[in-house]
């Protein structure tokens, strides 16, 4: 009988199983020091209920700078800033929505 193949070099096999054992063993150490991830996107209009959130608390209007700060400390987490102030631009510009452009760069919440 004549071996062919994989059969005819055994000594391949038994590199592929170490190297197989190997991979394995470096798969699950990276795995193992891995940081545990917190949801990666939050939820749709988060960051714009936190808006009106952090005007509503208010005692004077923001700039917009000072609500991105606010945001980010209420949410607990990083926020883009043009994201708020989008937000804010086009919030102001809606009479459905609770925020007024009172200045330049300067927004409160409207009285209800």
């Amino acid at each position: 009988m004549r071996l062919t193949g994989a059969l005819s070099n055994p000594q391949a096999n038994l590199r592929l199983d170490a190297a197989a054992r190997a991979l394995m063993r470096a798969t699950h150490r990276k795995a193992s020091k891995l940081p545990v991830r917190s949801l990666l996107r939050m939820p749709m209009g988060a960051i714009q209920d936190a808006v009106g959130v952090v005007l509503e608390q208010a005692k004077q209007p923001m700039r917009t700078p000072d609500v991105h700060a606010a945001v980010e400390r209420l949410l607990g987490r990083r926020v883009s800033q043009d994201t708020v102030g989008s937000f804010l631009s086009v919030a102001s510009r809606r009479p459905s929505m609770p925020i007024e452009r009172v200045g330049p760069g300067l927004y409160s919440a409207t009285a209800d």
